[in-house]
């Protein structure tokens, strides 16, 4: 009775009908009660199905004359390597006692049967008789597989035909696959002429398999605009930190910006501190997008490094969008301070009005101060806000003559009432207007804090 490991060896010779009625027999009665055979005979009439469609260049015959001819000198150049070791060692082996002569001898003799490894990281036996000059390349089965799988892969010029092979690399292979892929896409996404079919079906794969060690090189085909949508892709499946710097760096992007935004959501708290790490540390080309990211996400931890980088010249105004855009009133002091550059008020003007309401606490506390300057800037903040629990100061404004035309302008705005400067009216109808609305906890009414 034939085992697995026997019937597997004996598939694809069965499948190309290469056996004898007694062995094919023998097969077709394992494959009725084996699940994991009949898997991988429908595996290889995928394989073959794909492979029908594709036309492999042929080589000239001035090619294969010229083929023998390297492959001797090959072989000479590893004559002439071995020949210069054992000539060393037997030299230092004088030196040595018998016993130790006799194991350099055994060493000396394996010099010649080189055995290459392949990337799957499974260790081959060596074999026990071993020509002197022919290296010995042992593959195991899924580096067969792979390797053949890939080979194919980068013939392919129709998506469907590749798409097929990429389900056979990730169903039938799986993870096993992954450092043949690393070691592919590595190659082709630094050549000069790249396959761009290739590169996206490795990255796709990779990206499936959520292969963690292809994240800097997924990073590095970012570079390749071409490659970028699928890498952006890839590393949402592959959900790793270690993302996060190359998905800032490529934000300015706008046609994955909206992916960027998800995958960053989804990695929550940790990615918002890497963002507030690059702030304080990165280059000032990462920064800029740091700042808009921190805007767009509305990261409140970001408010002490926005302050920070808010003193670099070409970065204050994005700072202040980005405050607004996060709407915390935490960030009212660091709008404030900022406000007193005249060439930013208007912007910082527009970033407390997109905070409303939650401002005006902070706003009103610097109105109430002495001095002139602070007063009035906060007066003009106020008055970007047009809520109604602005309403007392504005009525107190009205005394002021550099700011009595736009409190009365707001003041008309905000209640459709026109009382002009006469500020007894108007406390007159708020007074009025509170009580008709105490029920309405509108909370705006604060006359008896205003007057003095």
């Amino acid at each position: 009775m034939l085992n697995c490991n026997r019937i597997k060896e004996l598939l694809e010779s069965y499948h190309n009908g290469e056996l004898t009625d007694t062995q094919k027999q023998k097969i077709e009665t394992h494959l009725l009660s084996c699940d994991n055979c009949r898997a991988e005979l429908e595996s290889l009439k995928r394989l073959e199905k794909i492979l029908q469609g594709v036309k492999f260049d042929e080589r000239s015959d001035e090619f294969w004359a010229r083929y023998t001819g390297k492959v001797r000198n090959k072989i000479a150049d590893a004559n002439k390597t071995a020949r210069r070791y054992r000539l060393r060692i037997a030299a230092f082996a004088g030196a040595l006692s018998t016993a130790a002569a006799v194991l350099l001898v055994i060493l000396i003799n394996s010099i010649n049967k080189p055995v290459i490894i392949h990337p799957s990281g499974e260790k081959p036996v060596r074999p026990l008789s071993i020509t002197k000059t022919e290296p010995v390349i042992i593959y195991s089965e899924t580096s067969l597989k792979i390797s053949k799988l890939l080979r194919v892969y980068a013939t392919l010029k129709d998506d469907s035909n590749r798409k097929d092979v990429e389900s056979e690399i990730i169903e039938n292979i799986g993870d096993k696959a992954a450092p043949y892929l690393v070691s592919a896409l590595r190659e082709n996404i630094r050549k000069r002429n790249k396959d761009y079919g290739l590169c996206n079906g490795l990255i796709r794969v990779l990206g499936c398999l959520k292969e963690r060690e292809a994240v800097y090189l997924i990073a590095e085909a970012m570079d390749d605009e071409q490659l970028r949508v699928v890498s952006v892709d890839a590393l949402d499946k592959i959900r790793s930190l270690s993302a996060i710097p190359c998905l800032v760096k490529w934000y300015s992007d706008t046609d994955i910006q909206t992916e960027i935004v998800r995958i960053i959501r989804q990695q929550g708290k940790d990615a918002e501190r890497q963002i507030v790490s690059i702030l304080r540390t990165g280059s000032p080309e990462i920064k800029i997008n740091a700042i808009k990211l921190s805007g767009d996400l509305k990261i409140k931890t970001a408010i002490p490094a926005l302050a920070q980088v808010s003193t670099e010249r070409k970065m204050k105004l994005m700072v202040i969008e980005a405050l607004g855009n996060i709407g915390s009133p935490e960030a009212i002091p660091i709008l404030y301070e900022l406000a007193k550059d005249p060439n930013v008020f208007g912007e910082v003007c527009n970033a407390v009005k997109k905070m409303g309401g939650d401002a005006i606490p902070y706003l009103t506390s610097y109105f109430n101060t002495m001095d002139s300057k602070s007063r009035q800037n906060a007066f003009e903040m106020l008055t970007q806000i047009e809520d109604k629990r602005t309403l007392p100061y504005l009525i107190s404004a009205l005394s002021e003559r550099k700011l009595q035309t736009q409190a009365e302008a707001t003041l008309r705005k905000i209640t459709n009432q026109d009382f002009g400067t006469n500020q007894r009216e108007w406390w007159k109808w708020l007074k009025e207007d509170s009580e008709q609305n105490k029920d309405k906890k509108s909370g705006y009414y604060k006359s008896e804090t205003i007057v003095s």
